[in-house]
């Protein structure tokens, strides 16, 4: 009856019968573990397994002692759309005959005491006595949808199996998967094809939900050391919104721009020595080439004498020793030599961005002009050629702002270089002070 696991769903699933049997003959641990790795493909730590060992002997007793016999049993329960998983999940029919379910959040708290905060207890925690969560609020369920821009149509995947696949908006299972959904949004970061979240759309489908919602405005971030006045400017110079700060004058958010893109490798190279964080972009302007037989990546990005590649993709099958993951390139030294795509890059921040801007967006007479010519992205230009200049300028914006102390620029078109450069107060910056 419940006797299997649902693998991407719960590491256990199981008549209450089972699982009590399970972690009497002290398997139920092992268990998870096992399918824990099949999920996640690494091994669980082992304060996890101390954890489950513990503590699911802990539940396993309370289920006997009250005799909560034919229910089912859920452990370790991914939520949908998310990487957080729920404790333990029990579940059947009440005697009124209603479907029921509890929610279990377990610790292995020795002592708890009430807080003077709302919502919080006081345990020993980590070597002191500190104020905790109170469990029934990590229970509450809320559903946050980061970069909700990234929103698509559906769920829909190139890997999604043909019995799987639903035309039911992605947008609706969020909102459906819990009792509250926090959305953080940047509507001017949309820069795939498929991507369709917007505030609009949010605070439609709440409309349509009948549910309450509010929007709040959340001015104050830590990118781009603080600076408002940068974010603003950007926007106005991109024109994705209208923020009346025409030019940007130097203080404690360093801007340069670099004549060619070996200048701007060597300033970025120099940084990086300095103990900075630092790495190279560009626009989606050459072609993205799998690894050879060996796993070794190629140079792409020709500009002159300027050779190198693009990060590894993140399907990439097979790299070289010494290369990074795609998801590891802004941490890993080793991704110094390579060039971080927009889709790479947007999911990651550094001390300084460089930022190689190719010849898919140029201004001409005042006006941008995104050529379809210049870019690489056969995705973007087939499916949202009516958008094309807009989602290559979120592009840019995306990658100019990924610097938290400075951001160096190296434009390829001329006409766009001298643009740029009109609107920047100082044309050379100081140089950053070198890191104690």
């Amino acid at each position: 009856m419940f006797c299997r696991r649902l693998k991407g769903h719960a590491a256990f699933a199981g008549a209450s019968e089972l699982f009590i049997d399970e972690a009497a003959q002290k398997r139920i641990a092992e268990q998870l573990g096992e399918a824990f790795y099949d999920y996640y493909r690494f091994r669980a730590s082992a304060s996890e397994f101390t954890s489950w060992r513990n503590s699911l002997s802990a539940l396993a007793s309370q289920l006997r002692y009250s005799n909560v016999r034919d229910r089912g049993v859920a452990l370790e329960m991914q939520l949908p759309l998310s990487s957080a998983r729920l404790d333990a999940f029990v579940f059947g029919t009440s005697p009124a005959g209603v479907d029921s379910a509890v929610l279990v959040e377990l610790k292995q708290w020795t002592d708890v005491r009430d807080s003077d905060f709302d919502e919080c207890v006081e345990t020993y925690l980590g070597g002191a006595v500190r104020k905790v969560p109170h469990p029934c609020v990590q229970a509450r369920s809320y559903a946050l949808a980061d970069e909700a821009h990234r929103i698509r149509a559906t769920s829909n995947h190139r890997f999604t199996k043909k019995h799987r696949k639903s035309e039911r908006a992605q947008i609706d299972e969020i909102v459906d998967a819990a009792k509250v959904s926090v959305f953080f949004i940047d509507d001017h970061q949309g820069v795939r094809a498929d991507e369709v979240g917007s505030t609009t759309l949010i605070c439609e489908t709440a409309v349509r939900h009948d549910a309450r919602f509010e929007t709040i405005d959340l001015r104050t971030q830590f990118r781009c050391a603080g600076s408002d006045e940068y974010i603003d400017w950007i926007d106005q110079l991109l024109e994705v919104r209208k923020t009346g700060v025409t030019t940007f004058a130097k203080n404690n958010f360093d801007v340069t721009l670099y004549d060619s893109p070996k200048d701007l490798e060597a300033s970025i190279l120099r940084l990086q020595r300095e103990g900075y964080g630092a790495r190279l972009t560009a626009g989606y302007c050459w072609p993205w080439s799998d690894p050879d037989a060996a796993g070794n990546l190629i140079d792409d990005i020709v500009v002159g004498e300027f050779h190198r590649p693009w990060n590894a993709k993140p399907d990439a099958p097979k790299l070289a020793g010494g290369i990074p993951a795609a998801q590891f390139w802004a941490s890993d030294p080793k991704g110094i030599g390579q060039v971080g795509c927009v889709y790479t890059a947007q999911s990651f921040e550094f001390d300084y961005a460089g930022v190689i801007w190719g010849p898919d967006l140029v201004i001409r007479g005042g006006t941008w002009i995104g050529q379809t010519s210049g870019s690489r992205d056969h995705v973007v230009k087939t499916r949202s050629c009516a958008r094309f200049t807009d989602i290559v300028k979120n592009a840019y914006r995306v990658l100019l702002t990924r610097g938290l102390r400075g951001c160096h620029v190296c434009i390829l078109d001329a006409e766009t270089r001298r643009y740029v450069a009109a609107r920047l107060v100082c044309g050379v910056s100081r140089q950053p002070s070198r890191r104690r």
